[in-house]
């Protein structure tokens, strides 16, 4: 088969307004606006059993949010995705990603988010290189995506971002099917790839009619563990469920609103708690957006 190619071209315009003693109304404007922009170009193929990857992509962030992030990065304070907030490979296996524009209230990058090469048959799959895997369901949160999950405040859940890794697929007779991935990082100070940056998981799956089977295994550098249910903030997880799709997702929200109350979950998106507001005062920030899209496909 030829080559499907195809694309995007995303504009997002935001308002966002913090209570006066929200650290980001204290380091920046209030209320802060900001525009984003997301074009991804993409080119995928299969030719018999092999099926290849390339997404190109432009982010590019301008407005209040960046000046306010780099002020809180000045301060000390740890950002996820550092000052930017915009995509990295600092750890990533292979660095395919180039900041173009570096100025205190506009950012923007240049990168590959999917590069990848993979092999399938009626028994089994292999892919190597930048990919996306998403493991679990949910409305809001997904406890068992463990690599690079959604933050549960994003608005836009298309694509994720991409990691380098080796995912394989192994079917088995019925419905049952074992999957692996293996996530290579580096040291963020010394640049090398060790194991104890490194991701590895498994998922064993079995579907008896409506229902499903599910066991999944994480392990992240030295921690090793293994859990019935949950999610913890130092990436190990586990769950065993036989559920009908809408009432697993029941229990799922369940199991994280009781890890949000327990700080747990917070910690882990590096989240900090928020004191309960007085009652009449405004949430902790609201905020407004204007999103503009377009699509294509089919180029020549």
């Amino acid at each position: 088969e030829g080559w499907e190619l195809g694309g995007h071209a995303k504009v997002q315009a935001t308002e966002t307004r913090y209570q006066d003693d929200d650290l980001e109304a204290l380091y920046g404007d209030n209320p802060a606006g900001n525009q984003q922009l997301d074009v991804r170009l993409k080119a995928e193929r299969r030719a018999g059993a092999w099926d290849f990857a390339v997404h190109y992509e432009v982010l590019a962030l301008n407005g209040d949010a960046l000046e306010t992030r780099r002020a809180l990065a000045a301060a000390g304070l740890a950002l996820p995705r550092g000052a930017s907030g915009l995509p990295d490979d600092d750890t990533r296996l292979f660095d395919l990603t180039d900041e173009f524009v570096d100025r205190p209230r506009t950012a923007a990058v240049q990168r590959l988010d999917r590069l990848s090469i993979g092999y399938g048959t009626s028994k089994g799959l292999v892919r190597f290189g930048r990919q996306a895997v998403s493991w679990g369901n949910g409305l809001v949160f997904q406890p068992l995506d463990f690599v690079n999950p959604f933050s549960p405040v994003a608005i836009d859940k298309d694509y994720k971002t991409g990691d380098d890794m080796l995912y394989g697929q192994l079917w088995i007779a019925g419905q049952s099917d074992v999957q692996a991935i293996i996530v290579p990082r580096r040291d963020p100070v010394t640049h090398e790839v060790t194991s104890h940056d490194s991701s590895y998981a498994a998922k064993w799956r079995q579907r008896l009619g409506g229902f499903e089977l599910a066991h999944h295994f994480l392990v992240h550098g030295d921690k090793r563990r293994l859990l019935r249910q949950g999610f913890e903030q130092q990436g190990v997880a586990g769950q065993l469920h036989i559920l009908p799709g809408g009432l697993e997702l029941l229990l799922q929200a369940i199991e994280i609103l009781r890890l949000v109350v327990q700080h747990r979950l917070l910690r882990t998106l590096a989240i900090h708690p928020v004191q309960p507001a007085a009652p009449g005062a405004l949430p902790a920030a609201t905020q407004r957006t204007w999103p503009r899209a377009c699509e294509f496909a089919g180029l020549p």
